[in-house]
């Protein structure tokens, strides 16, 4: 249990120092909700963008009286919906589905239109250093809704916002109508579609956000990039094929919203440029692009302001043509070491190894250290085998058999061939790594950086540089290390010394100007580790940051951030600080996934707001903390890791959890869909490798039984008295944001719906406790003793909480509610409204326990995606705080 006595320096009431709404947020919302859905029913009821029952409506009516679930409710509900055709279970889950949408989207829009433009420093830009900030927009996973209904959303806050919330009957009738018929025929997703989209979002959003923050146009300080179809890490199914296809998509998609620009220009009054103009848009229509780079086009740009009295639109095109440059947004690569490791071994041949090692064959064979000085030596000492040549050599000697297998395996997946053919997979696998370099060779201003999943050993370092040499016009590229877990992020530490004291290395990082990649908060975080692990990581980021300052190496802190991904609710500009990113010469920062994008970005107010947050934040960087205060807050957070880890993700009974409690029958997880750190592709039954699944299905799973896991772990602050917690919330500042972490999943979790989708009646609490204390002594093999640690360690994080507020300890705080835990009464009140809302998927959880068959696969995507849509934390005002 957790002792120690430390403190940052940080200003009283910290813990309430954070709105998230004002008095008026959650009324705005709901008169804005009630208009939308009140419009929605008519349109329903009037059947010209679907036909639909009239019953349907009454019963969607009726359920929204219920406020209370018991045996008879349960019950009720099951007899209804049995009773109901297939139509009437589609429609009725499809409304369902509206009425959620409608109302996270007028939430989070009157919220942005709030605090719109409000509460930034407006100082000039020219009295700081220029930022380079690095936005990631990853169009891949989290977003439950199709895109088409995404699209749609987007057409319908577009139309609000534009006419202050007062749009034309006709005109909402058909964005309304839009937005329903997106949600009954659904559609194809194409990632690269949904990647343009986001990215054209961003483009939208740099000129109204430079003009409020009072950006200079000249000064570029923005860039962004993708792990689309670069992301390799578990996908060996993914081609380069793939990402060549996005690659000319964005370059294409560039240089249409440059002439789009070009044509508003040329319609302005007083415009005489209109030869030059037409002969710009001649060289970026051509394919390739006739520009060679950048300042060519801005140098025509440049021209044309003198024929042109429209000035300002010709120096925010060359602003956007600074930041996007002809390829939209770079793609990052990323692998994992294993992979990494596998394909040097697969082309190094033996007799290699011999001439340096000359009792050993095999690369794999040999030791970290090793491993290191052979590829330095192959790298600088050694003309005869130089990266290129042991790749040509690889290639020439097997590309006859790799050719016939490939053509015999066509309609064979990767998944049987990793069994039944391995060393097909060998030279599959080094073929599709090789030829990643080979594209970063030929697209050079979009593709710098290659990160490492999973960086165990040092020399995964060096076999990323090896690889990267097959190709001989490749430049130096960037290496973001990334450890997995706070496990991995430790042993980095570790060794990330003797790493910046290798001169081949240290030759490399002079090459890019001193600057070391390391990514932080990945996907794993959150299902190993709960919120403890996410805490954990930011300070041993924030040493990572004294042990490159010590080497004189400017540290890049490459921050992924997800509500689900990392159970990492909260205002990212809190995260971001938290892991002291700001501070870094340049900054990276990546929303993982669409559910993020759509919170942030969906409306043009969303995305003003979210980049002049994220200019505004560099703007106020807090110092590093003493290093004896880092150290100390390590070991609180590993303590409450290592609870998490010892009760609940490393135990047996965790296996029979997954099983038995939580929703993969919902979720439909697949082995397919595995990841970190096992990339077990071939699993039969999937819930017995709790390691092995993926942090999202993970996480949906868990939350599907009523529980917000990242709450787990809390129970580590019980003995410290009411008194050292209050104090402590009062004076740290990373202390007091757990705190607020915590009570927003307490006051999302429930609890009682984990029990009654169990076989078991929930004990009275004397009984839980007991049973948990029994359960932390044990083997840890019982599901029920699982249950009651699980429901004490609920009651232990209410007593935080309550502990942390008030000073002094509540007689029964397993009573503790919303009401007592959140101190924000705007993010109360939007709590209060999306648990009512959630009573029919709570009832339909129940029921679809022992069979969920009875639902379609439509009715049941629309189901989850609405329990999503209300149960998540994406959408909420957790993330819109305004300090």
């Amino acid at each position: 249990m957790l002792r120690e006595n430390y403190q940052d320096s940080a200003s009283k009431s910290i813990l309430h120092r954070h709105k998230y709404g004002s008095g008026t947020t959650l009324s705005a919302s709901k008169e804005l909700f009630s208009r939308l859905w009140s419009e929605t029913l008519e349109i329903l009821r009037d059947g010209k963008i679907v036909q639909i029952n009239d019953s349907v409506i009454d019963d969607i009516e009726r359920i929204s009286y219920i406020d209370l679930i018991n045996e008879k409710t349960v019950e009720q509900f099951h007899e209804q919906q049995i009773s109901y055709g297939e139509e009437h279970r589609f429609a009725f889950w499809s409304i369902l589905l509206l009425k959620q949408l409608l109302a996270n989207l007028s939430v989070r829009l009157s919220r942005a239109t709030e605090i719109y433009g409000r509460h930034y420093n407006m100082r000039d830009f020219r009295e700081f250093r220029p930022l380079n900030f690095h936005i990631g927009l990853l169009c891949k996973e989290t977003e439950q809704i199709k895109f088409p209904v995404t699209k749609s959303l987007k057409l319908l806050a577009d139309l609000l916002e534009d006419t202050d919330f007062k749009p034309s009957e006709s005109d909402l009738i058909n964005a309304l109508g839009s937005v329903i018929s997106s949600v009954w025929n659904g559609g194809n997703d194409n990632d690269i579609d949904i990647q343009v989209f986001y990215a054209d979002l961003l483009y939208d959003a740099i000129v109204p956000t430079c003009e409020l923050m009072n950006i200079p146009l000249d000064k570029k300080w923005l860039s962004a990039y993708t792990w689309l179809y670069g992301d390799k890490d578990g996908r060996p199914f993914e081609k380069n094929s793939d990402t060549e296809e996005l690659i000319v998509t964005l370059r294409k998609r560039i240089t249409e919203r440059y002439a789009q620009d070009l044509d508003i220009i040329s319609t302005q009054k007083g415009c005489s440029a209109f030869e030059n103009i037409d002969l710009i848009k001649t060289k970026l229509k051509s394919i390739p692009v006739t520009y060679r780079n950048a300042e060519e086009f801005i140098s025509d740009l440049a021209a044309i302001k003198i024929k042109n009295t429209s000035n300002h639109l010709v120096d925010t095109l060359i602003m956007k043509v600074r930041t996007f440059g002809f390829h939209y947004l770079e793609i990052e690569f990323r692998d994992n070491e294993e992979i990494l490791s596998s394909v040097v071994d697969t082309i190094i041949p033996g007799y290699v190894i011999n001439l340096r090692y000359p009792s050993l064959l095999n690369y794999s064979e040999l030791g970290e250290e090793e491993k290191i000085d052979l590829l330095c030596y192959l790298m600088e000492g050694n003309e005869d085998f130089t990266p290129v040549k042991l790749k040509n050599l690889y290639t020439e000697r097997t590309d006859l058999e790799y050719q016939k297998r490939k053509k015999e395996y066509t309609a064979v997946s990767y998944i049987e061939l990793i069994d039944s053919d391995p060393e097909y997979i060998k030279m599959y696998d080094a073929r599709n790594v090789l030829e990643r370099f080979t594209l970063m060779s030929r697209y050079p201003d979009m593709m710098k950086t290659h990160g490492i999943a999973e960086a165990r050993y040092l020399s995964s370092v060096f076999e990323l540089i090896f690889l990267s040499k097959t190709e001989s016009n490749l430049d130096n590229i960037n290496i973001a290390i990334q450890p997995e877990d706070s496990h991995g992020a430790i042993e980095t530490l570790g060794k990330i010394k003797k790493l910046y004291s290798n001169d081949l290395y240290r030759k490399h990082l002079t090459s890019l100007d001193n600057t070391q990649f390391i990514t932080f908060g990945p996907s794993d975080t959150g299902k190993q580790g709960g919120k403890g692990m996410h805490k954990l990581n930011m300070s041993l980021a924030r040493e990572h940051e004294v042990i490159a300052q010590s080497f004189g190496i400017k540290l890049v802190r490459h921050v992924i951030t997800g509500g689900e991904h990392a159970r990492c609710n909260g205002n990212f500009k809190e995260i971001f600080n938290e892991y002291g990113a700001s501070r870094d010469v340049q900054t990276r920062f990546m929303l993982a996934g669409c559910a993020e994008m759509r919170t942030h970005l969906l409306s043009n107010r969303q995305a003003v707001n979210f980049f002049c947050d994220v200019y505004d934040m560099h703007l106020q960087k807090a110092p590093l903390e003493d290093f004896s205060s880092l150290k100390n807050s390590q070991k609180v957070w590993s303590k409450v890791v290592e609870r998490y880890q010892r009760n609940f993700f490393e135990t047996p009974a965790v296996t029979m959890f997954l099983k038995k409690i939580s929703r993969f029958d919902i979720v439909r997880g697949t082995a397919k869909g595995t990841r970190p750190p096992t990339r077990l592709y071939n699993i039969t039954e999937f819930e017995s490798r709790p390691d092995a699944i993926r942090a999202i299905p993970w996480t949906r799973s868990i939350l599907l039984t009523g529980i917000h896991s990242e709450l787990l772990g809390a129970g580590a602050f019980e003995l410290l008295s009411a008194e050292q917690v209050f104090q402590r919330a009062q004076t740290d500042i990373k202390f007091a944001s757990y705190i607020k972490h915590i009570a927003y999943a307490l006051s999302r979790t429930d609890e009682e719906l984990m029990w009654q989708t169990s076989d078991w009646s929930r004990p009275n609490n004397d009984t839980i406790k007991r049973l948990a204390q029994d359960y932390e002594r044990s083997d840890k093999t019982s599901l029920y003793q699982l249950l009651c640690w699980i429901s004490h360690e609920v009651i232990l994080a209410k007593e935080l909480v309550w502990n942390s507020m008030h000073g002094y300890s509540h007689p029964t705080p397993e009573y503790l509610s919303a009401e007592d835990l959140l101190s924000d009464k705007a993010l109360l009140e939007e709590v209060n409204w999306k648990e009512y809302m959630l009573t029919p998927y709570k009832l339909m959880l129940i029921n679809t326990k022992k069979d969920v068959t009875f639902l379609s696969p439509a009715a049941l995507q629309n189901f989850y995606s609405g329990f999503l849509e209300l149960a998540n934390t994406d959408h909420s005002l957790i993330y819109a705080i305004e300090e």
